[in-house]
């Protein structure tokens, strides 16, 4: 066999390695989202169909129909908007502290930023709690916001981390020589930069407040402030698990994160890889 078709099987097998893994990773989603198309009758048929005949939308409807389904989303939007506003917001101050000025414990503040976002929301939950009860910030947008930049804000961190040193000083200090002040130079030229690990922090901020589950059922308590994951919750009960609506409310949930990925999907791979080759 000689080299061009050495290579040219290569790649095949490559493609084929590449379109078996994705089938694996996709087909839960597409299992989720094709079960709120069936009907009642076929939702428990065996052997069960890939594709649905006929296609129904009463599940879709029972969700979208449902008196509390706008406000949960309205209140998930709100949440998740915020906690990735406020989480982009001190990350890039804090990478841009920690990369460009020295001071005394710099780089056991970096080191420490990693080692806090090992610990799981599960630990800091109770403590959260227990403060905010202090603060009367239980049951507020605000309590469930700070809570979601509590955990957003260290992995957002130390991503900018990353990326802002990737970025040449020299532009800066051709700034600063030009009269331009630090925050001028921040805003101006070092954000515009870090465009792709902005975007990469935002859609990580976005998901997780978005998706988060543990933060709005302890410290929410209001059914007008409860999120969308606790209302695709309400669908499994003690008594029976009504699974083609959770499944078209799951499907309905996961659509905001796809389209707000999708429309940063360029900055975002860029993002993600930064730091990974020294400039």
């Amino acid at each position: 066999m000689n080299m061009p078709t050495k290579r040219l099987a290569g790649r095949i097998l490559l493609y084929l390695a590449v379109l078996i893994v994705m089938l694996i990773v996709l087909f839960p989603f597409y299992w989720m989202a094709i079960s709120g198309f069936k009907s009642p009758d076929a939702l428990f048929q065996t052997p069960p169909m890939l594709v649905p005949i006929p296609w129904s939308t009463e599940f879709y409807q029972r969700v979208l129909k449902a008196q509390s389904f706008f406000r949960l989303a309205l209140n998930s939007l709100i949440v998740a908007l915020s906690a990735t506003g406020l989480s982009v917001f001190f990350a890039t101050l804090g990478a841009y502290s920690i990369t460009r000025f020295r001071y005394l414990g710099r780089d056991l503040v970096a080191q420490l930023v990693l080692f806090v976002y090992m610990f799981p929301a599960i630990l800091l939950v109770i403590p959260l709690f227990f403060i905010f009860r202090s603060l009367h910030l239980v049951d507020t947008y605000l309590g469930l916001i700070l809570a979601e930049t509590t955990f957003a804000l260290p992995f957002c961190l130390w991503l900018l981390i990353a990326f802002f040193r990737t970025i040449p000083e020299e532009i800066e200090s051709a700034a600063l020589v030009d009269g331009c002040e630090r925050l001028n130079v921040l805003w101006r030229i070092v954000v515009p930069l870090a465009a792709p690990g902005l975007a990469a922090a935002a859609v990580f901020s976005f998901i997780s407040a978005w998706n988060d589950y543990l933060f709005p059922l302890v410290l929410i308590n209001s059914d007008s402030l409860k999120t969308l994951p606790l209302g695709v919750a309400n669908y499994v009960t003690a008594e029976s698990t009504h699974w083609g609506e959770a499944m078209a409310a799951a499907t309905v949930l996961s659509l905001p994160v796809v389209i707000f990925a999708s429309l940063v999907q360029k900055n975002l791979v860029s993002g993600l890889t930064a730091g990974a080759v020294k400039g």
